[in-house]
């Protein structure tokens, strides 16, 4: 049977992607996505996962209809261009911390949870940013970005001593709609 492969933000460019890659790799892609309808040809789920309990329901639902989720790729975020942080109403910044740290963060406890206790080891995964690095315009873009990767190094030092992975990947600039 085929490793289930949960990806949010899978109607985006590196989503869809990583759909493909991980269907044509042997695992059961699934996407979770904002938007009514996938963009591919895999199992989906529409949820808004800042909603933290339907994102537990979605989860549980995915565990339920394909099985248990042993890859979580936390690849959803969103950016907002701002000139200056002098101009980031607050509204913006909750927005943008809590699609990019917040949503991850509960998705991976979930998973973790889930994992733990069926005693199965798997992976997590995050998209974090080359701006949680050097940093960003949109200040609060790259601040959350950063925390992703702290959370990341924080998350995987729990989480390894029972077979669990924790990840970040930081992109650089790509063409995506974001």
């Amino acid at each position: 049977m085929a490793k289930v492969a949960v990806i949010t933000g899978s109607n985006g460019r590196i989503g869809a992607a990583t759909c493909r890659r991980l269907a044509q790799d042997g695992y059961r892609a699934v996407g979770i996505d904002i938007g009514a309808e996938s963009v591919g040809n895999w199992p989906y789920y529409a949820c808004d996962m800042t909603d933290l309990a339907r994102m537990a329901e979605t989860l549980a639902r995915i565990e339920a209809e394909q099985g248990l989720i042993q890859v979580l790729f936390n690849n959803a975020g969103i950016y907002r261009a701002s000139d200056s942080f002098l101009d980031v109403p607050p509204e913006q910044f909750d927005d943008v911390l809590s699609v990019n740290l917040k949503v991850p963060y509960f998705a991976a406890q979930w998973v973790a949870k889930r994992l733990i206790a069926e005693g199965q080891g798997g992976s997590i995964i995050t998209t974090a940013s080359l701006a949680g690095q050097a940093g960003s315009t949109a200040v609060e873009y790259g601040a959350s970005k950063a925390a992703v990767i702290n959370m990341t190094k924080s998350i995987g030092r729990q989480l390894g001593k029972h077979g669990i992975r924790v990840n970040a990947i930081a992109p650089g600039l790509i063409d995506t709609a974001m």
